[in-house]
């Protein structure tokens, strides 16, 4: 999916977007938090600690290409992409 067309009607529903990660913040309890942008927009991704700990970690760098599954959700009135586990993030050559 286009990272344009993510809306308040996706909430809840599994999504596939890909794109290049154009921002990464790793947070000390084990989060990993992603910008991840396609060129239409750029869309927060979410990956919890127990999550990130299956990721392979050439995913998780700034220029990685990367194609996440996840949910939907909001955060402090920001959508989001949150991966339910560490196959769900791939990196893409």
């Amino acid at each position: 999916m286009k990272i344009a067309r993510l809306g308040e009607t996706q909430l809840g529903a599994l999504v596939e977007v890909s794109g290049e990660v154009v921002k990464l913040r790793r947070h000390e309890d084990g989060h990993v938090f992603l910008r991840i942008n396609d060129g239409t927009g750029e869309v927060k991704v979410a990956i919890f600690r127990n999550v990130a700990a299956g990721v392979d970690r050439r995913c998780l760098v700034r220029g990685a290409r990367v194609t996440v599954v996840g949910r939907v959700e909001e955060y402090r009135g920001e959508l989001e992409v949150v991966p339910r586990e560490g196959e769900e993030v791939r990196c893409r050559s």
